[in-house]
């Protein structure tokens, strides 16, 4: 996002500031609409469309022309992440027994902390051969892949 800001938008420090800003804005929004408690998805649907959103947003993301237009992709990116996080998170509190729980939540956010560290060093190598642009619809792109395997797996265990 900050090379996007700066160098594909030419919008300067303020608009790294407003990018950074957006996700957590749609963080905010996405927790309190999830609080209301009125979700009538389920959590696995609620899972996908977070995926789902998170990923068409960073693929947006670098097509977007204007920085209001990214700062609105971020937002909604924001709230996908939320849905994303609460449904994880009551998945597995409803499914795995307690005994094991604190065991498999470390297990998953290990292996999401290790994947964040592979993404950071591969988007790096990407951005620096291609771009803010490329590497955001990649991410996003890849992440949609992501989303349908996710979709397919889900779809099998039931």
């Amino acid at each position: 996002l900050v090379f996007l800001a700066t160098d594909a938008l030419d919008g300067g420090e303020s608009a790294v500031g407003l990018l950074l800003a957006a996700v957590g804005l749609g963080l905010i929004v996405g927790y309190a609409l999830l609080g209301r408690g009125k979700t009538r998805m389920s959590m696995v649907a609620l899972l996908l469309t977070g995926l789902a959103t998170v990923s068409a947003g960073n693929l947006l993301t670098g097509l977007a022309w204007a920085v209001i237009a990214a700062f609105t992709l971020q937002a909604l990116r924001g709230i996908g992440i939320a849905a994303l996080d609460v449904a994880a998170n009551t998945m597995l509190q409803q499914t795995v027994p307690a005994e094991v729980l604190g065991r498999v939540f470390g297990t998953l956010y290990g292996a999401i902390g290790l994947a964040a560290g592979f993404s950071y060093v591969a988007g790096g190598v990407l951005l620096d051969l291609t771009g803010p642009r490329v590497t955001l619809v990649v991410a996003g792109a890849g992440g949609l892949l992501v989303t349908l395997a996710t979709a397919l797996a889900l779809r099998r265990r039931r």
